[in-house]
């Protein structure tokens, strides 16, 4: 990611209507599979708003590979902290709870997504979950990928694919940000048209737009666990740590 991108990050991660958004899925996620109070890891935790927010909760760690993330973080006043790479966690086995990748198997900086969940499935402990964000639709790709170092975008089918071949059992999977989706295909397509280079942090800042984008997807997400949605900008997937086959 672009340095300049992690101050955007930090001063947008608590009130941007996505991520608060995200972070409340991830919280709900947490809760309902039973792990919110336990040892979370947030690997690829950013400027730390998600990690803040857990540690109110549990015992939580995060990680990530760049200095001036953690840097951020520590600005959060959060110690918890390790630099390290998501297809080499530097953790011993059974340490978590649950693992965390947000946005990270996408990032051009991991280099083999399905390690990263092999690592994730190494750090769990039995029953343990992974919760996935993965931006959506290879077609998609715009001047807000390159400025964040998004390299791969997935459908549902593939999240779930790279879910179970890693060895995990997919618990829950679903589109999401689908109210949006016909604004920001416009928004992207003409970036790319007009080859801009900045990020899309920007869409809807202004506070009272910001508030209602925020319901908007918070009224889509109670909707979503009833029914997936069909399609949307990003994936979000639960999936559990399967049982190791033991020989009779």
């Amino acid at each position: 990611m672009r340095p300049e991108e992690y101050e955007i990050m930090f001063h947008a991660e608590t009130a941007h209507w996505w991520y608060r958004t995200l972070h409340e899925m991830v919280e709900d996620g947490l809760r309902r599979h039973g792990a919110l109070d336990g040892a979370v890891l947030d690997a690829g935790c950013g400027t730390g708003a998600m990690l803040q927010r857990l540690r109110a909760l549990g015992p939580a760690v995060g990680m990530d590979f760049s200095a001036d993330a953690l840097r951020f973080c520590r600005t959060r006043n959060l110690t918890r902290l390790a630099r390290g790479s998501a297809t080499a966690l530097p953790f011993a086995d059974a340490s978590f709870d649950a693992v965390l990748f947000l946005d990270v198997l996408s990032d051009g900086g991991v280099t083999d997504p399905h390690e990263a969940l092999r690592e994730a499935r190494r750090v769990l402990r039995p029953g343990g979950v992974v919760l996935v964000n993965l931006p959506a639709y290879a077609w998609l790709h715009s001047p807000h990928d390159v400025a964040v170092s998004t390299a791969r975008r997935y459908t549902r089918r593939q999240c779930r694919e790279l879910l179970r071949a890693a060895g995990f059992d997919v618990l829950e999977m679903t589109y999401w940000n689908t109210a949006l989706f016909p604004i920001v295909v416009v928004v992207r397509l003409l970036k790319r048209a007009l080859k801009q280079k900045t990020s899309d942090l920007g869409l809807g800042s202004g506070r009272f737009i910001n508030q209602c984008l925020h319901a908007i997807l918070r009224a889509e997400g109670r909707a979503a666990r009833l029914c997936p949605m069909p399609f949307g900008l990003s994936v979000f997937a639960v999936g559990r740590r399967k049982a190791p086959l033991h020989s009779p």
